[in-house]
């Protein structure tokens, strides 16, 4: 949400030395700044189309994608191991009282 507030920002021409959108650009660098040289042609100032910050709020949101179905899968793996298990010791131990 935050990177997509500041793609509206810097599109929009905000004033830098504004204290609220000074605090956005400061918490959403980290975010952006590996991805700089992609605006390396454009103004630092004025109304500009940052691809950084673009490319950061489309791969932000596929990354977690990828790790929540990653780790949905892990979880249901681990999850029908135990299951197994149990149901295994189960049987025995009903095995072991019957006779």
């Amino acid at each position: 949400m935050l990177l997509l507030a500041r793609l509206v920002a810097r599109a929009l021409a905000a004033r830098p030395d504004n204290p609220a959108i000074m605090v956005l650009y400061t918490v959403t660098a980290p975010f952006v700044r590996p991805f700089d040289f992609l605006n390396a042609a454009q103004p630092p100032f004025g109304a500009v189309l940052e691809f950084s910050t673009l490319l950061v709020a489309l791969l932000l949101p596929l990354l977690a994608l990828v790790i929540w179905h990653y780790a949905s899968k892990h979880h249901d793996d681990v999850s029908t191991r135990g299951n197994d298990a149990w149901q295994a010791s189960a049987t025995n131990l009903s095995e072991r009282t019957s006779t």
